[in-house]
């Protein structure tokens, strides 16, 4: 390796030159790291709406990166998949910002970021507009003779202000006691009820039942339902 003396007010120094291959190796690992895609950040609000309504949606990509709003139809997945379904129009954007999007209807939207280097990275997030939400867990012990579940929208989800509490519906074959947002309502067996209305659908909702016949919860032989299910139905205030 050669060496070389630079000058300075001081005096001299002696300094080393890098060498070709450390040279050649520092150009592939920024072109490396340059080539390669991904998102660190996706983010739609809020994700529940009502029709018509704005979302905001923020993302932070490194590579090519585009914008697709897919609609979802009846029955149709909301995954996250490898591909865009055919038809679907990709719109470029920069590799960070935010726009603001109408959501006429259940929607995905999708980021794609390419690089030089492997495969592209891709993220989404489903936007519920006015729909009914099914909520259901597995009973767990409440007490000797009563099982409990609660359930929420998932973490991260967030409501329009529009958005409230229409009807619930008891979708199990026991009467069942809900709570929610400090209101306790008991439901018949298939029952619908407006006992929640104009409520916040937003936080826990509790789902209790006692048992029917048969040993206290928690011991051998006791029958409990596999789900204690609950379906709310969510009204768009004007």
């Amino acid at each position: 390796m050669r060496m070389r003396a630079l000058g300075t007010s001081k005096g001299l120094f002696p300094v080393n030159l890098p060498t070709r291959r450390s040279l050649l190796a520092c150009v592939v690992l920024t072109v490396g790291l340059a080539g390669c895609a991904s998102i660190s950040q996706l983010t739609v609000a809020p994700t529940t709406v009502c029709p018509g309504e704005n979302v905001n949606v923020s993302w932070r990509t490194c590579g090519t990166t585009t914008l697709t709003q897919v609609p979802i139809g009846p029955g149709q997945s909301d995954e996250c998949v490898d591909s865009l379904p055919v038809g679907a129009s990709p719109v470029p954007v920069s590799s960070s910002g935010t726009v603001e999007r109408q959501a006429s209807g259940d929607t995905v939207f999708y980021v794609e970021a390419k690089g030089w280097l492997g495969k592209p990275a891709h993220k989404c997030v489903r936007v519920f507009v006015n729909e009914v939400l099914p909520l259901a867990g597995i009973p767990q012990c409440a007490g000797p003779r009563a099982i409990r579940v609660v359930v929420s929208r998932p973490a991260g989800s967030s409501w329009s202000g529009r958005t409230t509490v229409g009807v619930v519906q008891n979708l199990n074959d026991i009467p069942v006691s809900v709570r929610h947002g400090g209101r306790v309502a008991t439901l018949a067996p298939r029952e619908t009820s407006g006992a929640f209305s104009t409520m916040d659908p937003g936080g826990d909702w509790i789902i209790e039942s006692d048992l029917q016949d048969g040993p206290d919860c928690g011991q051998a032989g006791t029958r409990v339902p596999t789900a204690l299910s609950l379906q709310v139905n969510p009204l768009c205030q004007r």
